[in-house]
């Protein structure tokens, strides 16, 4: 369909968590989210297991993650509001109010 978004990413309306759907031509990937004292935290593969568990390669992943988190903030955050990737044993995309 001429016109048509090459991406998206869309976060459900749950309470105090949920799941944002990212989808681009390559298909579809869903990550958890969930409420944090600062804002929400989104979980996402670590570096390491990225491109297996995603099908993208690494070098999208910052470009990808900032995607997501733009959505994130629009759908429930304010203008204001800002990210950050924390990678470590466990990796998070953390959206800040």
């Amino acid at each position: 369909m001429a016109g048509a978004p090459q991406r998206t990413a869309t976060v459900d309306h749950g309470g105090r968590g949920g799941y944002v759907t990212y989808s681009d031509p390559s298909g579809t990937l869903q990550f958890s989210w969930e409420g944090a004292a600062y804002g929400f935290e989104v979980m996402i593969p670590t570096p390491a297991a990225w491109e297996s568990q995603t099908g993208l390669p690494l070098a999208a992943r910052e470009d990808t993650l900032g995607f997501i988190a733009a959505r994130f903030i629009a759908a429930r955050g304010k203008p204001t509001w800002t990210f950050r990737i924390v990678d470590g044993p466990f990796s998070a995309l953390e959206i800040h109010a």
